[in-house]
């Protein structure tokens, strides 16, 4: 095993997202036990080396290009334990590392850093190293956290109302971590968000939209078969002769220009900074 001492500050709360990852892996895709259990490194980043290097050779872009844009953009001490404890599930660790830096850190750098620790729960529900009521642990943990940075984020961000945004995920799919940041920061930024939850039929998408009357449609979704039905959504809305009345964007770790295309989305983002530019660019704010 690798002494703690010998790993550097900026290593060391990385060190059990690495090891749980590679053990994880190891129990599903038949690495050798010598390689999972006995890693003869002399160091930690050498151990690192060690790890991403199996993970890239076994599932070559898909998991490495996750674990490696953790990695790099982890930024920093306090960032790497906040996503450590998200990750981890350490409600009381999470909070307090929230309370102890808001007062110099920038509420937006927080939730950026829970959306980090926020993917990694999502990867590792998908690799069945988490389930439902872990998702539910921790999406408890980011109500907490957002109860606790809201209010510092109502009074350094100017707010006029800009536009009425719709979002759900979409049917088949019940992840709403993520759309639950992406609601919260529409929202701080000024806009009307009325939000319908998980799993939502294509025709609920459809009443609310001649209900409320919005200008931006959001559709939100984590599971791949979530592509389907965000493309069988938006073929519902034109049935309905709504399409030209919204624009209409896709969001989670599923989507890119492909799935945009496929979907017959306006836009798509991956993150909710990224989603609340677009949508004020939608709206011309």
């Amino acid at each position: 095993m690798i002494p703690k001492d010998d790993f550097p500050v900026e290593f060391a709360s990385l060190e059990n997202f690495y090891l749980n990852t590679f053990l994880s892996l190891h129990r599903r895709q038949n690495f050798t036990s010598s390689h999972a259990i006995m890693v003869n490194c002399n160091s930690s980043s050498t151990f690192v080396t060690h790890v991403k290097t199996k993970i890239r050779k076994r599932f070559k872009l898909s998991l490495s290009a996750t674990i490696s844009r953790f990695f790099k953009t982890c930024g920093g001490n306090m960032a790497c334990e906040l996503v450590d404890a998200i990750a981890d599930l350490k409600e009381e660790k999470a909070l307090r590392i929230v309370k102890e830096k808001l007062a110099s850190e920038d509420p937006l750098k927080i939730l950026e850093f829970c959306r980090k620790g926020l993917e990694i729960v999502g990867k590792r529900f998908e690799e069945a190293v988490y389930f439902i009521p872990d998702l539910v642990m921790a999406g408890e943990i980011l109500r907490e956290i957002t109860e606790i940075v809201k209010p510092k984020m109502e009074k350094t961000v100017q707010v006029k109302r800009l536009g009425k945004v719709l979002i759900g995920t979409v049917e088949g799919d019940i992840h709403d971590i993520g759309k639950n940041i992406v609601t919260l920061m529409l929202d701080i930024n000024g806009f009307e968000v009325h939000d319908l939850g998980v799993d939502v039929p294509a025709q609920k998408f459809v009443e609310k939209i001649e209900e409320v009357k919005p200008e931006i449609v959001g559709l939100s979704g984590l599971l791949t078969l979530a592509i389907d039905s965000m493309k069988k959504t938006i073929e519902t809305i034109d049935d309905a002769g709504l399409r030209n009345r919204v624009k209409i964007i896709i969001g989670g770790n599923i989507v890119d220009e492909r799935v945009k295309e496929y979907v017959g989305a306006d836009a798509y983002a991956n993150d909710a900074i990224e989603a609340v530019s677009i949508c004020k660019r939608l709206v011309g704010a």
